[in-house]
């Protein structure tokens, strides 16, 4: 009968396969020895581990909670995304022009330059996670093999969850959790 695997398997994994630094894994040291179960965050292992990876800065979230303000919601998820890039992505200058036509645009500058999102927020308070779906190879460089990638698992994408890394490493990564990644191509 096999064990359960631990945060220590996920972290040791992650700083193997070169998606995390052995300093940034340090965050999560107090909970090296707990099984996956006890860390929560999903109804599976996979899952979990997505969530550690998330904890570990190789992914991040878009939330799909109601937000108190659309710009400082959007402000949260630039910064997240940013620092799984370690340096290589720069996100500012987030505002969001609202319109009387059933969208708005979300404008910001990305590694220098102008970019601006059609977005529709339901309920008026909830980040728009279509975008970031349609955009994410733009915030890579074709010169760097890291790659940010969907999440699926048993066949069910986990909307709004991005992580980012070399390609190889995230399909061994994915093989020894049960989580497919797919790729996006280089921005």
């Amino acid at each position: 009968m096999a064990t359960e695997p631990t945060v220590r398997d996920v972290v040791e994994s992650a700083i193997t396969l070169r998606l995390v630094s052995a300093e940034k894994a340090a965050v999560l040291s107090d909970w090296s020895d707990h099984p996956l179960s006890e860390y929560g965050g999903g109804d599976t292992e996979a899952e979990v581990a997505v969530g550690v990876l998330i904890d570990l800065q190789v992914g991040f979230e878009v939330h799909s909670d109601d937000v108190d303000d659309l710009v400082s919601g959007y402000e949260g998820t630039f910064e997240e995304l940013t620092a799984c890039t370690d340096g290589l992505v720069t996100v500012a200058d987030v505002e969001l022009i609202e319109s009387a036509k059933g969208y708005d645009v979300l404008r910001f500058s990305l590694n220098g330059e102008l970019v601006e999102w059609t977005v529709e927020h339901r309920g008026g308070d909830y980040l728009d996670q279509m975008p970031f779906f349609e955009n994410m190879d733009a915030f890579t460089a074709p010169a760097v093999p890291k790659r940010w990638a969907l999440i699926d698992i048993d066949g069910e994408p986990l909307p709004g969850r991005y992580v980012f890394g070399e390609p190889a490493a995230l399909h061994a990564f994915g093989e020894r959790f049960g989580i497919t990644f797919e790729v996006y191509a280089a921005g």
